[in-house]
């Protein structure tokens, strides 16, 4: 399927790029720039949980039949299909409710919590 697969490298360059902003955020003296590099990285983490979800759709359409239209029932037919694990199931759903709420605001206010997103990134 070519639209999974361009879907699939868009996702490859935008969990790079949210890997490196996150490296940034937590490694660099940003002083007054932090406030906008802590939004990029948001905006950045929105549009790559985006881009998974969609991926996933696309994945369960072309290998299971199964049509979705939303991000949480994605997931759930991903964890029903066996595609992810259940503790992978928790973690895609954690971060999907980051992405409704901006969570993930609270987490890039201290360079201390910082290492969370990038440690739940690996483990998808």
């Amino acid at each position: 399927m070519e639209l999974k697969s361009k879907r699939g490298e868009k996702l490859k360059r935008a969990l790079l790029r949210l890997h490196e902003d996150l490296e940034i955020m937590k490694e660099a003296d940003l002083g007054r720039f932090y406030i906008q590099c802590r939004d990029s990285t948001i905006k950045r983490f929105e549009f790559t949980i985006d881009l998974f979800w969609k991926y996933l759709k696309d994945l369960l359409s072309e290998r299971f039949g199964v049509e979705v239209a939303s991000p949480k029932g994605t997931i759930k037919e991903c964890l029903a299909n066996k595609i992810i694990v259940y503790k992978e199931f928790e973690t895609l759903i954690e971060m999907m409710n980051d992405r409704n709420d901006n969570a993930i605001f609270v987490r890039l206010t201290t360079k201390k919590s910082m290492s969370k997103p990038k440690k739940r990134i690996k483990k998808s």
